[in-house]
């Protein structure tokens, strides 16, 4: 019986800190929404994705990503472990890429899908928990080498702060992670990536604002007009 006892409030634990329990990224049903703006010619749209099935691509098993508006098959996505593997799938012959790695920690590096030189790094500058309802999730800030302002959030489970397909900001055109949601229960929510400690860490030993533009680079204020970074988050003058 005590080991039934020890056996439950063990597995309760891992639960809560989120220590042990790996959340899968692909599940059937699962669907994104993102915003997309296009700085421009200011287009936006929300377009969600959800995961429907399976599919095999070169002797590799895939789930199926579809656009829910269109029915559209438009990735091949498939998890090994706590990486994530992306494709298109009208093209066999382009070669897969790693969009994430949620086994990284702190200090490790990662080279962005969409880059094939070497040289181009980021690293896992923090790692924290958020706690959304009766959920926790890992949460990894993995920023591009260089840019020391500009927060990029990776939620196991989730992904990141972008769109499904890259895991770090685009210039010009970009899409912001709205939410995700399975079985028509909402998940996890942009504004709950606000809550995360290591935000606030940051934010509270710069103990200023910081304001860039989508390259990256410093501004001396707030633009008129389009999109900024402020702090590390998104904000969009119309």
């Amino acid at each position: 019986m005590k080991g039934l006892v020890f056996a439950f409030f063990s597995l309760l634990s891992s639960h809560i800190y989120g220590q042990e329990v790996y959340k899968p990224f692909l599940e059937d049903g699962k669907v994104w929404t993102y915003h997309y703006y296009n700085d421009f010619t200011e287009k936006e749209y929300y377009e969600s994705l959800t995961v429907a099935g399976d599919t095999v691509i070169g002797e590799k098993n895939y789930k199926r990503i579809l656009n829910v508006a269109t029915g559209c098959f438009e990735y091949a996505i498939r998890e090994e472990g706590r990486k994530v593997f992306f494709k298109y799938p009208r093209d066999e012959k382009n070669k897969e890429e790693l969009i994430y790695d949620f086994g990284l920690n702190v200090g490790d590096t990662f080279q962005p899908n969409w880059s094939d030189d070497p040289s181009t790094q980021a690293t896992v500058v923090a790692v924290d928990t958020i706690i959304v309802g009766n959920r926790t999730f890992r949460v990894l800030d993995v920023r591009l080498n260089g840019e020391k302002y500009w927060s990029n959030w990776w939620v196991e489970g989730i992904g990141g702060m972008e769109h499904l397909s890259t895991n770090f900001p685009m210039v010009g055109n970009f899409y912001c992670f709205s939410s995700c949601q399975l079985n028509g229960e909402i998940l996890f929510e942009y504004k709950d990536v606000c809550t995360v400690g290591i935000h606030n860490q940051i934010s509270n030993r710069e103990n200023r604002t910081v304001i860039n533009d989508l390259q990256g680079r410093r501004l001396s204020g707030k633009p008129g007009k389009g999109v900024y970074i402020e702090n590390g988050k998104k904000r969009v003058v119309k």
